[in-house]
Protein backbone atom coordinates (compact mmCIF):
# COMPACT_ATOMS: atom_id res chain seq x y z
CA UNK A 1 0.00 0.00 0.00
CA UNK A 2 1.54 3.35 -1.41
CA UNK A 3 0.81 5.86 1.37
CA UNK A 4 1.14 9.96 -0.60
CA UNK A 5 2.10 12.47 1.95
CA UNK A 6 2.42 16.14 0.73
CA UNK A 7 4.10 19.22 2.25
CA UNK A 8 2.86 22.08 0.23
CA UNK A 9 4.23 25.34 0.05
CA UNK A 10 2.32 28.27 -1.49
CA UNK A 11 3.73 30.88 1.35
CA UNK A 12 6.63 32.88 1.97
CA UNK A 13 10.24 31.00 2.15
CA UNK A 14 9.83 30.86 5.71
CA UNK A 15 6.86 28.66 6.30
CA UNK A 16 9.58 25.78 4.82
CA UNK A 17 12.02 25.70 7.71
CA UNK A 18 8.77 24.58 9.95
CA UNK A 19 6.97 21.99 7.75
CA UNK A 20 10.20 20.56 6.09
CA UNK A 21 12.19 19.05 8.67
CA UNK A 22 9.49 17.07 9.22
CA UNK A 23 8.94 16.13 5.60
CA UNK A 24 12.64 14.64 5.02
CA UNK A 25 13.05 13.10 8.75
CA UNK A 26 9.79 11.34 7.46
CA UNK A 27 11.27 10.19 4.56
CA UNK A 28 14.29 8.90 6.50
CA UNK A 29 11.93 7.00 9.01
CA UNK A 30 10.13 5.27 6.36
CA UNK A 31 11.29 4.76 2.74
CA UNK A 32 8.09 3.31 1.36
CA UNK A 33 6.00 6.44 1.97
CA UNK A 34 5.78 8.98 -0.85
CA UNK A 35 6.85 12.16 0.71
CA UNK A 36 6.31 14.97 -2.08
CA UNK A 37 6.69 18.96 -1.77
CA UNK A 38 5.27 20.81 -4.03
CA UNK A 39 7.03 24.47 -4.49
CA UNK A 40 4.73 27.17 -5.83
CA UNK A 41 8.01 29.99 -6.44
CA UNK A 42 11.60 29.62 -7.27
CA UNK A 43 12.68 30.30 -3.95
CA UNK A 44 10.75 28.14 -2.16
CA UNK A 45 11.80 25.36 -4.56
CA UNK A 46 15.63 26.18 -4.01
CA UNK A 47 15.14 26.52 -0.52
CA UNK A 48 13.92 22.95 -0.22
CA UNK A 49 16.82 21.61 -2.56
CA UNK A 50 19.31 23.43 -0.18
CA UNK A 51 17.52 22.04 3.26
CA UNK A 52 17.39 18.53 1.40
CA UNK A 53 20.99 18.27 1.43
CA UNK A 54 21.13 18.36 4.90
CA UNK A 55 19.51 15.08 4.82
CA UNK A 56 21.37 13.13 3.14
CA UNK A 57 19.88 9.90 1.80
CA UNK A 58 15.76 11.26 2.01
CA UNK A 59 13.72 9.98 -0.56
CA UNK A 60 11.57 13.00 -0.74
CA UNK A 61 10.30 14.46 -4.16
CA UNK A 62 10.77 18.29 -4.49
CA UNK A 63 8.03 19.67 -7.48
CA UNK A 64 7.68 22.75 -8.75
CA UNK A 65 4.40 23.98 -9.61
CA UNK A 66 4.09 25.83 -12.93
CA UNK A 67 2.99 29.38 -12.32
CA UNK A 68 0.48 31.69 -13.11
CA UNK A 69 1.26 33.13 -16.65
CA UNK A 70 -0.22 36.85 -15.07
CA UNK A 71 2.24 36.19 -12.36
CA UNK A 72 4.77 34.63 -14.65
CA UNK A 73 4.46 37.81 -16.76
CA UNK A 74 3.10 40.62 -15.84
CA UNK A 75 3.96 40.95 -11.74
CA UNK A 76 3.93 44.89 -11.74
CA UNK A 77 3.73 44.49 -8.28
CA UNK A 78 6.42 42.91 -7.94
CA UNK A 79 4.95 40.16 -5.30
CA UNK A 80 7.35 37.69 -4.18
CA UNK A 81 5.23 34.98 -4.19
CA UNK A 82 1.79 33.99 -6.28
CA UNK A 83 -1.52 34.34 -4.50
CA UNK A 84 -1.57 31.45 -2.74
CA UNK A 85 -5.71 31.37 -3.37
CA UNK A 86 -4.84 31.18 -7.38
CA UNK A 87 -1.99 28.75 -7.42
CA UNK A 88 -4.15 26.44 -5.00
CA UNK A 89 -7.39 26.27 -7.39
CA UNK A 90 -4.52 26.18 -9.98
CA UNK A 91 -3.07 22.71 -8.76
CA UNK A 92 -6.28 21.47 -6.66
CA UNK A 93 -6.59 18.44 -8.50
CA UNK A 94 -2.76 17.26 -7.01
CA UNK A 95 -4.56 16.71 -3.91
CA UNK A 96 -7.25 14.98 -4.84
CA UNK A 97 -5.73 11.30 -4.55
CA UNK A 98 -3.11 12.26 -1.70
CA UNK A 99 -3.79 10.30 1.48
CA UNK A 100 -2.04 13.52 3.82
CA UNK A 101 -1.64 17.16 3.82
CA UNK A 102 0.32 18.72 6.16
CA UNK A 103 0.38 22.26 6.09
CA UNK A 104 1.82 25.06 8.05
CA UNK A 105 -0.50 27.73 7.64
CA UNK A 106 -4.23 27.07 7.27
CA UNK A 107 -4.28 28.24 3.71
CA UNK A 108 -5.56 24.35 2.22
CA UNK A 109 -8.45 24.13 4.23
CA UNK A 110 -9.23 25.63 0.74
CA UNK A 111 -9.46 22.50 -1.19
CA UNK A 112 -12.18 21.49 0.96
CA UNK A 113 -14.37 24.64 1.45
CA UNK A 114 -13.92 25.36 -2.79
CA UNK A 115 -12.95 22.22 -4.41
CA UNK A 116 -14.62 19.47 -2.04
CA UNK A 117 -11.24 17.83 -1.34
CA UNK A 118 -11.91 15.84 1.74
CA UNK A 119 -10.15 12.19 1.35
CA UNK A 120 -6.79 13.19 2.66
CA UNK A 121 -6.11 13.71 6.31
CA UNK A 122 -5.11 17.29 6.72
CA UNK A 123 -2.32 17.98 9.56
CA UNK A 124 -1.07 20.85 10.79
CA UNK A 125 2.65 21.68 11.91
CA UNK A 126 2.03 26.15 12.40
CA UNK A 127 4.75 27.89 11.46
CA UNK A 128 5.45 30.13 14.39
CA UNK A 129 4.89 30.04 18.62
CA UNK A 130 3.36 33.54 19.22
CA UNK A 131 0.12 34.26 21.60
CA UNK A 132 -1.90 36.40 18.85
CA UNK A 133 -5.52 35.06 18.52
CA UNK A 134 -5.06 34.87 14.68
CA UNK A 135 -2.81 31.80 14.99
CA UNK A 136 -5.86 30.00 16.45
CA UNK A 137 -8.69 30.79 13.59
CA UNK A 138 -12.14 28.51 13.45
CA UNK A 139 -10.26 26.92 10.47
CA UNK A 140 -8.27 25.16 12.25
CA UNK A 141 -11.59 22.74 12.90
CA UNK A 142 -10.86 21.22 9.62
CA UNK A 143 -7.53 19.58 10.65
CA UNK A 144 -7.89 15.94 11.85
CA UNK A 145 -4.12 16.29 13.80
CA UNK A 146 -2.48 18.60 15.07
CA UNK A 147 1.82 18.67 15.69
CA UNK A 148 2.35 20.99 18.66
CA UNK A 149 5.21 23.19 19.67
CA UNK A 150 4.75 23.42 23.40
CA UNK A 151 1.91 23.69 26.11
CA UNK A 152 0.77 26.92 25.07
CA UNK A 153 -0.17 25.60 21.91
CA UNK A 154 -1.86 22.87 23.37
CA UNK A 155 -4.11 24.86 25.77
CA UNK A 156 -4.77 27.30 23.20
CA UNK A 157 -6.64 24.73 20.73
CA UNK A 158 -7.81 22.66 24.00
CA UNK A 159 -10.07 25.88 25.06
CA UNK A 160 -11.20 25.81 21.52
CA UNK A 161 -12.30 22.41 21.83
CA UNK A 162 -9.97 21.41 19.24
CA UNK A 163 -8.61 18.40 21.18
CA UNK A 164 -9.00 14.92 21.09
CA UNK A 165 -7.18 12.80 23.56
CA UNK A 166 -5.59 11.07 20.11
CA UNK A 167 -5.46 13.89 17.23
CA UNK A 168 -2.53 15.07 18.75
CA UNK A 169 1.13 15.26 19.65
CA UNK A 170 3.73 17.29 21.10
CA UNK A 171 6.74 17.58 19.03
CA UNK A 172 8.83 20.66 19.84
CA UNK A 173 10.43 23.18 17.02
CA UNK A 174 11.19 21.50 14.38
CA UNK A 175 13.44 24.47 12.80
CA UNK A 176 15.75 24.31 15.64
CA UNK A 177 17.20 21.39 14.06
CA UNK A 178 18.37 23.28 10.27
CA UNK A 179 21.57 24.24 11.38
CA UNK A 180 21.88 27.70 10.92
CA UNK A 181 25.20 29.55 9.58
CA UNK A 182 28.27 30.43 11.81
CA UNK A 183 27.58 33.48 12.94
CA UNK A 184 31.18 34.27 13.57
CA UNK A 185 31.85 34.74 9.95
CA UNK A 186 29.69 37.62 9.51
CA UNK A 187 31.03 40.97 9.62
CA UNK A 188 28.05 43.51 9.64
CA UNK A 189 29.58 46.56 11.01
CA UNK A 190 32.40 48.69 11.22
CA UNK A 191 32.59 48.96 15.09
CA UNK A 192 31.87 46.46 17.85
CA UNK A 193 28.76 47.50 19.40
CA UNK A 194 26.00 46.15 21.52
CA UNK A 195 23.56 45.07 19.02
CA UNK A 196 19.84 45.62 18.60
CA UNK A 197 17.42 43.39 16.39
CA UNK A 198 14.44 45.89 15.46
CA UNK A 199 11.97 43.40 13.87
CA UNK A 200 8.41 44.75 13.45
CA UNK A 201 5.19 42.72 12.48
CA UNK A 202 3.90 43.67 9.12
CA UNK A 203 0.02 44.26 10.32
CA UNK A 204 -0.66 47.89 10.19
CA UNK A 205 -2.96 47.60 13.56
CA UNK A 206 -0.17 45.63 15.42
CA UNK A 207 2.65 46.74 14.25
CA UNK A 208 5.01 49.93 16.18
CA UNK A 209 6.48 50.81 12.04
CA UNK A 210 3.75 52.35 10.76
CA UNK A 211 3.84 55.19 14.05
CA UNK A 212 7.11 55.10 15.52
CA UNK A 213 9.37 53.50 12.87
CA UNK A 214 11.20 56.50 11.48
CA UNK A 215 11.44 57.60 14.92
CA UNK A 216 13.26 54.10 15.98
CA UNK A 217 15.61 54.61 13.01
CA UNK A 218 16.22 57.69 13.17
CA UNK A 219 17.53 57.32 17.06
CA UNK A 220 19.75 54.62 16.01
CA UNK A 221 21.27 56.89 13.26
CA UNK A 222 21.95 59.50 15.50
CA UNK A 223 23.51 57.13 18.43
CA UNK A 224 26.92 56.28 18.89
CA UNK A 225 25.76 53.32 21.31
CA UNK A 226 24.34 51.01 19.26
CA UNK A 227 24.36 48.94 15.81
CA UNK A 228 21.29 47.80 14.53
CA UNK A 229 19.93 45.57 12.47
CA UNK A 230 16.64 46.70 10.95
CA UNK A 231 14.70 42.93 9.65
CA UNK A 232 10.96 43.67 9.55
CA UNK A 233 8.71 40.78 9.17
CA UNK A 234 9.48 39.43 5.84
CA UNK A 235 5.85 39.45 4.27
CA UNK A 236 6.56 43.81 5.50
CA UNK A 237 8.51 44.00 1.86
CA UNK A 238 5.61 42.37 -0.23
CA UNK A 239 3.06 44.42 1.11
CA UNK A 240 4.19 47.42 1.88
CA UNK A 241 7.78 48.04 0.25
CA UNK A 242 6.18 51.48 -1.73
CA UNK A 243 6.19 52.82 2.46
CA UNK A 244 9.56 52.18 3.30
CA UNK A 245 12.13 54.62 1.72
CA UNK A 246 15.03 53.88 3.62
CA UNK A 247 17.53 55.09 1.36
CA UNK A 248 19.04 57.60 4.30
CA UNK A 249 19.84 54.90 6.64
CA UNK A 250 21.48 52.68 3.98
CA UNK A 251 24.63 54.42 4.42
CA UNK A 252 24.75 54.12 8.12
CA UNK A 253 28.17 52.07 9.12
CA UNK A 254 26.15 51.40 12.11
CA UNK A 255 22.73 50.39 10.49
CA UNK A 256 22.55 46.83 8.45
CA UNK A 257 18.91 46.59 7.28
CA UNK A 258 17.48 43.52 5.40
CA UNK A 259 13.74 42.90 3.90
CA UNK A 260 13.99 39.29 3.33
CA UNK A 261 17.47 37.59 3.00
CA UNK A 262 17.94 34.26 4.15
CA UNK A 263 19.35 35.46 6.97
CA UNK A 264 15.79 37.03 8.46
CA UNK A 265 14.65 33.66 8.67
CA UNK A 266 16.91 31.32 9.57
CA UNK A 267 17.90 32.59 13.02
CA UNK A 268 20.92 34.32 12.10
CA UNK A 269 20.07 37.69 13.32
CA UNK A 270 18.55 36.42 16.59
CA UNK A 271 21.72 34.88 16.62
CA UNK A 272 23.57 37.37 16.94
CA UNK A 273 21.39 40.54 18.70
CA UNK A 274 22.12 41.28 21.47
CA UNK A 275 18.91 42.95 22.25
CA UNK A 276 15.50 42.48 20.38
CA UNK A 277 13.15 45.15 20.00
CA UNK A 278 9.77 44.30 18.34
CA UNK A 279 5.99 44.10 18.80
CA UNK A 280 4.08 41.44 18.60
CA UNK A 281 6.79 38.73 16.69
CA UNK A 282 6.06 35.63 17.20
CA UNK A 283 9.91 35.53 16.75
CA UNK A 284 10.62 35.99 20.05
CA UNK A 285 10.78 32.27 21.15
CA UNK A 286 13.77 32.44 18.65
CA UNK A 287 15.27 34.77 20.15
CA UNK A 288 14.72 32.99 23.65
CA UNK A 289 16.51 30.49 22.72
CA UNK A 290 19.34 31.44 24.92
CA UNK A 291 17.90 34.69 27.35
CA UNK A 292 18.39 37.96 26.55
CA UNK A 293 17.44 41.35 26.77
CA UNK A 294 13.80 42.43 24.91
CA UNK A 295 12.01 45.59 24.81
CA UNK A 296 8.67 46.15 23.06
CA UNK A 297 7.01 48.80 21.04
CA UNK A 298 3.93 49.68 22.94
CA UNK A 299 2.89 52.52 20.18
CA UNK A 300 -1.01 51.55 19.98
CA UNK A 301 -1.52 52.02 23.57
CA UNK A 302 -2.72 48.56 24.06
CA UNK A 303 -3.64 47.91 27.70
CA UNK A 304 -1.76 44.48 27.61
CA UNK A 305 -0.85 43.39 31.20
CA UNK A 306 -3.72 41.04 31.40
CA UNK A 307 -4.35 40.25 27.89
CA UNK A 308 -2.90 36.63 26.42
CA UNK A 309 -2.27 37.87 23.09
CA UNK A 310 0.37 39.84 25.04
CA UNK A 311 1.94 37.71 26.87
CA UNK A 312 5.16 37.56 25.87
CA UNK A 313 5.24 41.65 26.44
CA UNK A 314 6.54 40.68 30.21
CA UNK A 315 9.59 39.33 28.58
CA UNK A 316 11.04 43.17 29.30
CA UNK A 317 10.41 46.45 29.21
CA UNK A 318 7.58 48.27 27.67
CA UNK A 319 7.90 51.39 25.56
CA UNK A 320 4.55 53.27 26.03
CA UNK A 321 6.36 56.71 24.81
CA UNK A 322 9.04 56.45 22.07
CA UNK A 323 11.13 59.65 23.68
CA UNK A 324 12.17 57.18 26.49
CA UNK A 325 13.47 54.85 24.01
CA UNK A 326 16.95 55.46 24.86
CA UNK A 327 16.10 55.54 28.20
CA UNK A 328 14.19 51.64 28.28
CA UNK A 329 16.91 50.12 25.80
CA UNK A 330 19.69 50.62 28.96
CA UNK A 331 17.19 49.30 30.97
CA UNK A 332 16.65 46.39 28.87
CA UNK A 333 20.03 45.59 29.44
CA UNK A 334 21.03 46.65 33.09
CA UNK A 335 17.80 45.04 34.24
CA UNK A 336 17.55 41.43 32.39
CA UNK A 337 18.70 39.62 35.11
CA UNK A 338 15.03 40.64 36.63
CA UNK A 339 13.59 39.08 33.46
CA UNK A 340 15.78 35.57 33.17
CA UNK A 341 13.33 33.85 34.68
CA UNK A 342 10.21 34.62 33.41
CA UNK A 343 11.65 34.17 29.98
CA UNK A 344 12.48 30.34 30.46
CA UNK A 345 9.38 29.86 31.73
CA UNK A 346 7.48 31.20 28.93
CA UNK A 347 10.40 29.52 26.31
CA UNK A 348 9.61 26.33 28.39
CA UNK A 349 5.53 26.84 27.94
CA UNK A 350 6.00 27.64 24.16
CA UNK A 351 8.51 25.19 23.56
CA UNK A 352 8.70 21.65 24.86
CA UNK A 353 11.92 20.57 23.89
CA UNK A 354 13.38 16.79 24.56
CA UNK A 355 17.12 15.48 24.12
CA UNK A 356 15.41 13.65 20.98
CA UNK A 357 15.81 16.57 17.42
CA UNK A 358 12.12 17.94 17.35
CA UNK A 359 12.16 17.19 13.83
CA UNK A 360 12.42 13.21 14.58
CA UNK A 361 9.56 13.67 17.29
CA UNK A 362 7.40 15.32 14.61
CA UNK A 363 8.17 12.39 12.18
CA UNK A 364 7.89 9.44 14.32
CA UNK A 365 4.20 11.25 15.57
CA UNK A 366 2.81 11.94 12.24
CA UNK A 367 4.16 8.27 11.25
CA UNK A 368 2.69 6.81 13.99
CA UNK A 369 -1.21 8.49 12.96
CA UNK A 370 -0.63 7.30 9.43
CA UNK A 371 0.01 4.07 10.45
CA UNK A 372 -2.87 4.10 13.13
CA UNK A 373 -5.35 5.82 10.57
CA UNK A 374 -4.75 4.63 7.81
CA UNK A 375 -4.12 1.16 8.83
CA UNK A 376 -0.64 0.95 7.23
CA UNK A 377 2.18 -1.11 8.47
Amino acid sequence: MSIRVAFPFFRHSYHIYHGAPTAFELSLLDRDLRVIFYSAYNDTFELLNEISLKYPGNGAKIIQLKQLPMFRCFNLKNRPFPKPQKMIDKHAHLFQNMDVIVDTSDSLVRLIKVHGITKPKYISVFHGAGDRDREFPNRLSKFQYFLLYGPKKYRRLDSLGLLTENNWAMVGYPKFDIETPDIDDLNLFEEKRPIILYNPHFEQRLSSWYKWGRKVLDFFKNSGKYNLIFAPHVEFKGRKKRWLKLNKYRDIPHIHIDLGSRSSINMTYTRIADLYLSDVSSQIVEVLVSPKPCVFLNAHKVDWKDNLQYVHWHLGPVVDDISRLDNLLEEGFKRHNQYIDVQKKYFNDSIELTDEPSSVRSAKALHAYIKRELNYS
